[in-house]
């Protein structure tokens, strides 16, 4: 892994990736955890491995089935970020299979990088705490796969649009996941929600159903011209997670016009 910055905030001083132990001893007297903390903690190394085979590792297979469907090589070298990774064991496992790419995490939330599982220094991996609704993140950036799960619900309805049309921009490919609205999807859902959000404090609320996250890429495609590939769905215990791929037309230059070498993926 890559540490590209220190986050300084208040009275403590991380480093944004730690790797080596030796990292972790200079700083281990200067660290405030976050509030909820060890929850987080006990969910990762505890409730997650238990439930996996059940929704998360269910996810990451359907993801990497996508990747592959896509037709990327894993000898061959691209550059693909995850937008709000969080510390899903995704980003390590794509890490780990395109070891000839560049593999990008970004977490606006650092307790959730300081979390992903480190058990192998990963020289093609960084990680970044940028903010996805920032009018520069993605702006001069183009991206051979990007990939956004489970983070629109946390946006509001003007910032699901924003970030989807950024992604569409500056992807040659796009591969979207949302858990459609468990509240009302089923009581294992309805339970699973209610636990992330008092448990954990997930406070994300913004929920879309299949037709609303639709209409969202409906509204990306008048603006933007593309390709869906793909549109489907998946049912686990957390809930039904839908899943949409996306092919752009053109590429497009970094201002968002259409450059002079424009030309069909």
């Amino acid at each position: 892994m890559v540490t590209e910055e220190i986050i300084q905030e208040e009275d403590y001083i991380e480093f944004q990736i730690i790797d080596e132990k030796s990292t972790l001893e200079q700083n281990k007297y200067k660290i405030k955890r976050e509030p909820y903390y060890y929850r987080h903690l006990i969910h990762k190394k505890i409730i997650s491995k238990i439930f996996q085979q059940l929704s998360s590792k269910k996810i990451r297979t359907v993801i990497h089935n996508l990747i592959k469907k896509l037709g990327f090589n894993p000898e061959k070298s691209y550059k693909i970020i995850d937008v709000s990774c969080g510390y899903d064991d995704l980003l390590i496992e794509l890490a780990k299979r395109f070891i000839n790419s560049k593999v990008i995490g970004n977490d606006l939330c650092w307790k959730q990088l300081l979390s992903l599982p480190r058990k192998k220094k990963l020289s093609n991996l960084t990680l970044t705490t940028r903010n996805i609704l920032s009018p520069e993140f993605c702006q001069k950036e183009n991206y051979d796969l990007i990939i956004c799960k489970n983070t629109l619900h946390h946006l509001p309805k003007s910032g699901q649009l924003c970030l989807l049309k950024k992604l569409v921009r500056a992807g040659k490919k796009v591969i979207i996941v949302e858990i459609e609205n468990p509240l009302e999807y089923s009581f294992s859902s309805f339970i699973w929600n209610f636990y992330y959000r008092k448990f954990l404090k997930d406070d994300g609320l913004n929920f879309v159903y299949q037709d609303e996250f639709n209409t969202l890429l409906k509204k990306v495609n008048d603006k933007i011209p593309f390709v869906k590939i793909i549109n489907a769905s998946l049912k686990t215990i957390k809930g039904n997670y839908l899943f949409a791929v996306i092919k752009n037309y053109k590429k497009y230059t970094p201002n968002n016009t259409l450059g002079r070498e424009g030309r069909e993926w």
